[in-house]
Protein backbone atom coordinates (compact mmCIF):
# COMPACT_ATOMS: atom_id res chain seq x y z
CA UNK A 1 0.00 0.00 0.00
CA UNK A 2 1.99 3.50 -0.78
CA UNK A 3 0.51 6.63 0.75
CA UNK A 4 -0.03 10.28 -1.48
CA UNK A 5 3.39 11.45 -0.10
CA UNK A 6 5.34 8.63 -1.80
CA UNK A 7 6.34 6.93 1.83
CA UNK A 8 5.45 3.27 2.00
CA UNK A 9 2.89 2.27 4.88
CA UNK A 10 4.63 0.70 7.46
CA UNK A 11 3.75 -1.86 10.05
CA UNK A 12 5.51 -1.92 13.42
CA UNK A 13 6.27 -5.21 14.80
CA UNK A 14 8.88 -4.03 17.33
CA UNK A 15 7.89 -5.03 20.66
CA UNK A 16 7.08 -1.63 21.76
CA UNK A 17 4.64 -0.87 19.54
CA UNK A 18 3.27 -4.43 18.80
CA UNK A 19 2.09 -5.97 22.12
CA UNK A 20 -0.14 -9.08 24.20
CA UNK A 21 -1.88 -8.24 27.16
CA UNK A 22 -4.07 -9.90 30.12
CA UNK A 23 -6.69 -7.78 31.58
CA UNK A 24 -8.21 -8.36 34.91
CA UNK A 25 -11.25 -9.96 33.17
CA UNK A 26 -9.01 -12.35 31.48
CA UNK A 27 -9.32 -11.01 28.06
CA UNK A 28 -6.42 -11.44 25.47
CA UNK A 29 -5.37 -7.88 24.07
CA UNK A 30 -3.53 -8.14 21.36
CA UNK A 31 -2.54 -4.54 19.89
CA UNK A 32 -0.16 -3.03 17.18
CA UNK A 33 0.04 0.22 15.49
CA UNK A 34 0.77 1.30 12.31
CA UNK A 35 2.59 4.52 11.54
CA UNK A 36 3.29 6.92 8.50
CA UNK A 37 4.95 10.23 8.18
CA UNK A 38 2.37 13.24 6.81
CA UNK A 39 4.20 16.25 5.89
CA UNK A 40 2.87 19.66 6.33
CA UNK A 41 4.75 23.19 5.21
CA UNK A 42 8.84 22.16 6.42
CA UNK A 43 8.00 20.07 9.03
CA UNK A 44 7.77 16.40 9.36
CA UNK A 45 5.32 14.84 12.21
CA UNK A 46 3.57 10.89 12.81
CA UNK A 47 0.55 9.86 13.04
CA UNK A 48 0.30 6.68 14.56
CA UNK A 49 -3.05 4.71 13.39
CA UNK A 50 -3.38 1.49 16.30
CA UNK A 51 -5.70 -1.43 16.09
CA UNK A 52 -6.23 -3.13 18.90
CA UNK A 53 -8.20 -6.69 19.30
CA UNK A 54 -9.43 -8.15 22.55
CA UNK A 55 -10.22 -11.84 22.68
CA UNK A 56 -12.27 -13.16 25.47
CA UNK A 57 -15.18 -15.76 26.31
CA UNK A 58 -17.37 -12.59 25.25
CA UNK A 59 -16.04 -12.92 21.68
CA UNK A 60 -13.89 -11.09 19.27
CA UNK A 61 -13.96 -7.13 19.80
CA UNK A 62 -11.75 -4.77 17.76
CA UNK A 63 -11.06 -1.27 18.44
CA UNK A 64 -9.08 1.73 17.00
CA UNK A 65 -6.15 3.97 18.81
CA UNK A 66 -4.47 7.28 17.30
CA UNK A 67 -1.62 8.65 18.20
CA UNK A 68 -0.02 11.74 17.54
CA UNK A 69 3.98 12.74 18.13
CA UNK A 70 2.48 15.73 20.42
CA UNK A 71 6.14 17.32 20.30
CA UNK A 72 6.41 17.76 16.80
CA UNK A 73 2.80 18.44 16.64
CA UNK A 74 3.87 21.81 19.15
CA UNK A 75 6.77 22.73 16.68
CA UNK A 76 4.69 22.63 13.74
CA UNK A 77 2.31 24.78 15.17
CA UNK A 78 5.26 26.96 16.55
CA UNK A 79 6.72 27.23 12.88
CA UNK A 80 3.01 27.85 11.73
CA UNK A 81 2.53 31.24 14.32
CA UNK A 82 6.18 32.49 13.31
CA UNK A 83 5.65 32.29 10.22
CA UNK A 84 2.43 34.57 10.46
CA UNK A 85 3.29 36.81 12.19
CA UNK A 86 6.56 37.51 10.09
CA UNK A 87 3.78 37.98 6.83
CA UNK A 88 1.84 40.18 9.05
CA UNK A 89 4.75 42.57 9.44
CA UNK A 90 5.77 42.41 6.02
CA UNK A 91 2.63 43.55 5.01
CA UNK A 92 2.75 46.04 7.79
CA UNK A 93 6.17 47.66 5.75
CA UNK A 94 4.84 47.86 2.91
CA UNK A 95 2.37 50.50 3.08
CA UNK A 96 3.29 53.75 2.50
CA UNK A 97 4.25 56.10 4.86
CA UNK A 98 1.36 58.53 4.87
CA UNK A 99 -1.10 55.13 5.83
CA UNK A 100 1.32 54.00 8.54
CA UNK A 101 1.74 58.02 9.84
CA UNK A 102 -1.30 59.76 9.43
CA UNK A 103 0.11 62.81 10.40
CA UNK A 104 1.80 65.95 8.41
CA UNK A 105 5.01 64.91 8.16
CA UNK A 106 8.53 66.40 8.34
CA UNK A 107 9.09 68.56 5.30
CA UNK A 108 11.56 71.60 4.29
CA UNK A 109 11.13 73.99 1.49
CA UNK A 110 12.96 77.10 -0.07
CA UNK A 111 11.15 79.56 -0.57
CA UNK A 112 11.80 82.21 -3.67
CA UNK A 113 14.04 84.26 -1.93
CA UNK A 114 16.36 81.43 -2.36
CA UNK A 115 17.57 82.05 1.53
CA UNK A 116 14.32 81.38 3.65
CA UNK A 117 12.66 78.38 4.46
CA UNK A 118 9.56 76.97 5.76
CA UNK A 119 8.82 74.04 7.52
CA UNK A 120 6.16 71.92 9.55
CA UNK A 121 7.18 73.76 12.26
CA UNK A 122 6.15 77.26 10.55
CA UNK A 123 2.45 75.56 10.18
CA UNK A 124 0.06 77.86 12.05
CA UNK A 125 -1.40 76.03 14.88
CA UNK A 126 -5.20 74.12 14.70
CA UNK A 127 -5.24 75.63 10.79
CA UNK A 128 -6.26 72.95 8.22
CA UNK A 129 -3.22 72.20 5.98
CA UNK A 130 -3.63 71.66 1.94
CA UNK A 131 0.05 69.98 1.33
CA UNK A 132 0.34 69.89 -3.13
CA UNK A 133 2.73 68.67 -4.76
CA UNK A 134 3.40 69.91 -8.44
CA UNK A 135 5.57 70.71 -11.28
CA UNK A 136 5.56 74.36 -12.63
CA UNK A 137 5.46 72.63 -16.07
CA UNK A 138 2.57 70.64 -15.56
CA UNK A 139 -1.14 71.38 -17.56
CA UNK A 140 -2.80 70.18 -14.94
CA UNK A 141 -1.11 71.45 -12.02
CA UNK A 142 -1.06 74.69 -13.86
CA UNK A 143 -5.13 74.19 -13.77
CA UNK A 144 -5.29 73.61 -10.53
CA UNK A 145 -3.56 76.43 -9.32
CA UNK A 146 -6.24 78.34 -11.24
CA UNK A 147 -9.31 76.49 -9.75
CA UNK A 148 -7.75 77.39 -6.67
CA UNK A 149 -6.78 81.44 -7.19
CA UNK A 150 -10.41 81.76 -8.47
CA UNK A 151 -12.21 80.35 -5.41
CA UNK A 152 -9.52 81.27 -3.20
CA UNK A 153 -12.05 82.81 -0.45
CA UNK A 154 -13.42 79.13 0.13
CA UNK A 155 -9.71 78.59 0.96
CA UNK A 156 -8.87 81.43 3.23
CA UNK A 157 -8.82 79.20 6.41
CA UNK A 158 -6.72 76.93 4.99
CA UNK A 159 -2.84 76.79 4.83
CA UNK A 160 -2.38 75.87 1.25
CA UNK A 161 1.77 74.69 0.94
CA UNK A 162 2.63 73.66 -2.18
CA UNK A 163 6.11 71.72 -2.79
CA UNK A 164 8.25 70.96 -6.41
CA UNK A 165 11.32 69.41 -6.58
CA UNK A 166 11.46 70.86 -10.50
CA UNK A 167 14.17 73.89 -10.92
CA UNK A 168 14.41 76.94 -8.77
CA UNK A 169 14.24 79.41 -12.34
CA UNK A 170 10.72 77.37 -12.92
CA UNK A 171 9.20 77.63 -9.65
CA UNK A 172 9.75 81.02 -9.48
CA UNK A 173 8.50 81.96 -13.09
CA UNK A 174 5.02 79.57 -11.87
CA UNK A 175 5.29 82.11 -8.63
CA UNK A 176 5.55 85.04 -10.63
CA UNK A 177 3.04 84.48 -13.17
CA UNK A 178 0.64 83.43 -10.82
CA UNK A 179 1.49 86.35 -8.27
CA UNK A 180 1.26 84.03 -5.53
CA UNK A 181 2.73 86.40 -3.02
CA UNK A 182 -0.29 88.61 -2.42
CA UNK A 183 -1.99 85.01 -1.36
CA UNK A 184 -1.03 85.19 2.85
CA UNK A 185 -2.07 81.72 3.06
CA UNK A 186 -0.23 80.38 -0.25
CA UNK A 187 3.73 79.16 0.59
CA UNK A 188 5.07 77.90 -2.19
CA UNK A 189 8.76 76.47 -2.61
CA UNK A 190 11.28 73.76 -3.82
CA UNK A 191 11.53 70.48 -2.17
CA UNK A 192 15.40 69.19 -3.16
CA UNK A 193 15.23 66.02 -1.24
CA UNK A 194 11.99 65.08 -2.67
CA UNK A 195 10.98 63.55 0.87
CA UNK A 196 7.37 64.22 0.42
CA UNK A 197 6.90 62.62 -3.23
CA UNK A 198 8.65 59.59 -1.08
CA UNK A 199 5.99 59.61 1.62
CA UNK A 200 3.11 59.90 -0.17
CA UNK A 201 4.08 57.43 -3.16
CA UNK A 202 2.72 59.92 -5.46
CA UNK A 203 2.56 58.37 -9.13
CA UNK A 204 0.62 61.37 -10.46
CA UNK A 205 0.66 65.31 -10.52
CA UNK A 206 -0.95 67.58 -8.71
CA UNK A 207 -1.01 65.36 -5.37
CA UNK A 208 -3.27 67.08 -2.94
CA UNK A 209 -2.94 65.63 0.80
CA UNK A 210 -5.81 67.51 3.53
CA UNK A 211 -5.39 67.88 7.13
CA UNK A 212 -7.57 68.75 9.24
CA UNK A 213 -6.52 71.28 12.35
CA UNK A 214 -5.07 68.68 14.58
CA UNK A 215 -2.58 67.82 11.83
CA UNK A 216 -4.38 64.27 11.26
CA UNK A 217 -4.42 63.44 7.81
CA UNK A 218 -8.09 63.51 6.17
CA UNK A 219 -7.79 62.33 2.22
CA UNK A 220 -5.13 62.45 -0.43
CA UNK A 221 -6.22 62.58 -3.95
CA UNK A 222 -4.16 62.22 -7.06
CA UNK A 223 -4.75 65.02 -10.21
CA UNK A 224 -6.89 67.89 -10.48
CA UNK A 225 -9.63 68.29 -7.77
CA UNK A 226 -12.24 71.21 -7.70
CA UNK A 227 -12.69 73.72 -5.23
CA UNK A 228 -15.58 72.65 -3.90
CA UNK A 229 -14.81 68.76 -3.29
CA UNK A 230 -11.46 70.07 -1.31
CA UNK A 231 -13.94 72.17 0.58
CA UNK A 232 -16.30 69.77 1.56
CA UNK A 233 -13.60 67.42 2.98
CA UNK A 234 -12.66 69.99 5.54
CA UNK A 235 -16.18 70.24 6.49
CA UNK A 236 -16.70 66.52 6.82
CA UNK A 237 -14.24 66.71 9.90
Amino acid sequence: MTLLTGERLRVCETLDESRITNNEQGSRNFEFRISFPVRRSLLLFDIQIGLRFAVSNKGFKPSTLIIFDVKKIFLYLLSLGITISCFSQMDSTVLPPYKRSRLVPAFDLLMTDSVSHYTRNDLPSSKPVLIILFDPNCDHCQHETEEILKNIDSLRNIEIVMATNADFADLKKFYQHYDLEKFKNIKAGIEPKSYLATFFAIHNLPYLAMYNGHGVLLRTHEGGMKVENIVKVFQLD
